[in-house]
């Protein structure tokens, strides 16, 4: 049997959280999720993720500080931020702060 691709999810919404977990996990992937940037720190530690998908607004982090800090860490994975900020320059920061692209 293939080994599945390890997403982590990060967001600090719950109904978020479950909504994509169970769909990326009926899709195949095996889904970690963190609502905390101390969560997702130790996650990311723990087992190495394919790609992790990151909300910009946590509630011990910004989701910026947080990619800052797992690439400080050596992860070097696909990162896509899941944001309800929708602005130009918020895509923009997105982007430039070293994000691979935004939902």
């Amino acid at each position: 049997m293939a080994e599945r691709a390890r997403l982590l999810l990060v967001d600090d919404e719950p109904s978020i959280r479950e909504t994509v977990s169970r769909y990326l996990g009926h899709l195949g992937f095996e889904v970690r999720t963190a609502e905390t940037g101390v969560q997702a720190l130790r996650a990311a530690g723990e087992q190495l993720p394919e790609l992790v998908l990151l909300d910009v607004m946590l509630p011990d982090a910004d989701g910026f500080e947080l990619l800052g800090r797992l690439r400080a860490d050596g992860l070097a994975v696909p990162v896509v931020f899941l944001t309800a900020r929708d602005t130009r320059a918020d895509i923009v920061r997105c982007l430039r702060e070293g994000g691979d692209d935004y939902i």
